[in-house]
């Protein structure tokens, strides 16, 4: 089987116009998917005695890839294998036990879902701290590096699940024709076998390359890591992961398709090869449960059938629109004429009449799609309300990157069914009357084409949105408590920052002896008028010290002093801190201050 020569230049301006989306779309830097739900010891908790166990509490199951409690010179107090993981709790041993002082804990695990999720919180032993204790000074930062190198392994990620997804999802849903509809053409099968195979080698190479940019991105390793001589160590913490079955299952399935579209003897008995596509279209459907958000989502008893429906009609919908373009393609309505080899020749004109094959399956796939797209769509929302909440839902934040791809998805799903509806209600009927009004049969032609375009965008978008973390995934990671409208004398530092939308932050941070600190920041608008955001969230981290980002919510001070505070141990360690602000000014509008802080020895 193959496409017309204006629907090859279509779909190939479409893929790169979707590379070009998703590179905008995509994520910026790793958002966590399981939630830290608690700690013990608690955030910035004292402690007495020294604890001999800290444990860790998710939302969901985790793997730890690196844990380690942190003194306040920087050093590790903890051995890597004193880490590990039962279910969705992340446990440290403490072998020793621990001087008076304040310590951080940093940790780095990845979930179900594949997603590397960092973090750190500090406590401290004994009720009073010896301040004069030596301390040590941490080595250069390289926060920007691994940002940049964050980044990038997520865009590899992102475009290479979208290409994955597609030729995934396009394979299975061919198969899925053939069982439903066209079981006993063994030329259309035959047919078919000729794009699948492509989209088949397609799916499995991006499902083995996908194991190794996950064990790159869980292990922070620089862009050319792949392809060093630690290469092996990266592809085996890939393979470790949910990722590492999901790819194994891709291209069990992917191949089981290949194989049972090769069918070649038209009397030979179809039941083989249709089982082979039977367990090919199952396992290829495996593969995107194991791993993902369908496999964090409660209650599991609710969620696989939902994702399983959506799933399955997505790919059969979709699928299935090569086929039918084919079908009433002017070389196949030649064929199906009985002309000859010239008629190649004539292959970007209309055809003149509709093959009746062509109206029967047609007829047979509005008779299934029909229901599917329903339960399509109703599965859709039922996993949008288990996914995020009914609350999540209906206040979706609309200034999000997530609102905004599920808003393109969403979009692209309408133009999808308009042009289905259009397809169903006008073009095939008119052909029904009068199989030889060409120019309803090229209009078809076209109609196919653009909802083949639109359909591959939304399994485009569905990808992007894979690495996007839920609103309630971040609605949960931010914790902080109330700070003390007064501090101590101790030591300060002030900046002034800037955002990129004219808004100014003044930044004061009051460090006490014992680790202990108080930032205070007051947002300023373009007129100097003070701002009164809705929320206010910090972000401290120190790569340099190994420490993950910390966040923070900042509550406006009780003083008059219209200041947003946060008080807490989270300084332990001396270093470069690199320190992020994010405030939301109105339901529409964010502003994001950033900088760094060099933070001595005290």
């Amino acid at each position: 089987m193959s496409l017309d020569r204006g629907a090859q230049s279509c779909l190939l301006s479409l893929t790169w116009l979707l590379l070009f989306a998703i590179t905008l779309l995509m994520p910026q830097g790793v958002h966590a998917h399981a939630v830290l739900e608690s700690t013990v010891p608690a955030d910035g908790e004292a402690v007495a005695p020294s604890p001999a166990l800290i444990t860790l509490n998710f939302s969901e199951a985790v793997s730890p890839i690196f844990a380690r409690v942190l003194d306040r010179n920087g050093q590790s107090v903890t051995a890597p294998s004193d880490a590990s993981s039962v279910d969705n709790q992340l446990r440290i041993r403490i072998t020793r036990p621990l001087p008076d002082g304040p310590y951080m804990v940093t940790y780095r695990v990845v979930s179900a879902d594949t997603h590397p999720v960092g973090g750190a919180f500090p406590f401290v032993v004994g009720t009073t701290l010896d301040a004069s204790a030596s301390r040590a000074s941490n080595p250069s930062p390289d926060g920007e590096t691994k940002a940049a190198n964050d980044s990038a392994w997520m865009l590899a990620i992102t475009v290479n699940r979208a290409l994955h997804l597609t030729a995934l999802l396009l394979a299975a849903g061919a198969a899925l024709y053939v069982l439903l509809i066209e079981a006993r053409a063994m030329p259309s099968r035959r047919a078919l076998s000729g794009l699948v195979a492509p989209l088949a080698a397609t799916g499995m190479l991006t499902a083995v390359v996908a194991v190794g940019l996950q064990g790159a991105l869980m292990a922070e390793a620089p862009l050319n890591g792949l392809f060093t001589e630690g290469a092996t160590a990266i592809w085996t913490l890939g393979s470790m992961t949910t990722r590492g079955a999901s790819s194994l299952l891709a291209v069990i399935g992917l191949l089981l398709v290949a194989i049972g579209l090769r069918q070649r003897h038209p009397d030979a008995s179809p039941a083989t090869p249709t089982a082979l596509l039977g367990a090919g279209v199952l396992t290829c459907m495996a593969s995107l449960v194991v791993a993902g958000h369908a496999a964090t989502v409660e209650p599991r008893w609710a969620v696989l059938p939902a994702w399983i429906v959506h799933t399955v009609v997505a790919a059969f919908w979709i699928g299935s629109l090569a086929p039918l373009l084919n079908s009433v393609s002017p070389l196949r309505a030649a064929r199906d004429d009985g002309a000859d080899a010239d008629a190649d020749a004539d292959a970007n004109d209309e055809p003149r009449t509709a093959p009746p094959g062509a109206l029967r399956a047609f007829g047979a796939f509005s008779r299934i799609a029909l229901p599917g797209v329903l339960g399509l769509l109703a599965a859709g929302v039922l996993l949008a309300v288990l996914q995020f909440g009914a609350e999540t839902v209906t206040s979706l934040d609309l200034s999000s990157r997530y609102a905004l791809v599920l808003a393109i998805k969403v979009a692209l799903v309408v133009v999808l069914l308009g042009l289905a509806l259009a397809n169903r209600l006008v073009l095939v009927p008119r052909l029904a009357r009068n199989a030889a009004d060409g120019a309803a049969c090229g209009a078809l032609r076209r109609s196919l084409v653009v909802e083949l375009m639109v359909g591959i965008a939304v399994i485009a978008s569905a990808a992007v949105l894979s690495q996007q973390a839920p609103p309630s995934a971040r609605r949960h990671a931010a914790s902080g408590k109330a700070a003390s409208n007064t501090t101590a004398a101790g030591a300060v530092i002030e900046q002034s920052l800037t955002s990129e939308k004219g808004h100014r932050a003044r930044l004061r941070i009051t460090r006490e002896a014992d680790g202990s600190m108080t930032l205070a920041v007051q947002l300023t608008g373009a007129k100097n008028e003070v701002l009164a955001p809705i929320a206010v969230t910090l972000e401290l981290s120190n790569s340099a010290a190994g420490i993950e980002p910390l966040e923070r919510k900042l509550l406006p001070a009780t003083d008059g002093s219209r200041e947003y505070r946060y008080s807490g141990r989270d300084l332990v360690v001396p270093g470069r801190w690199s320190v992020r602000i994010d405030a939301v000014i109105t339901d529409f509008e964010q502003s994001v201050f950033s900088t760094t802080m060099d933070i001595g020895a005290r």
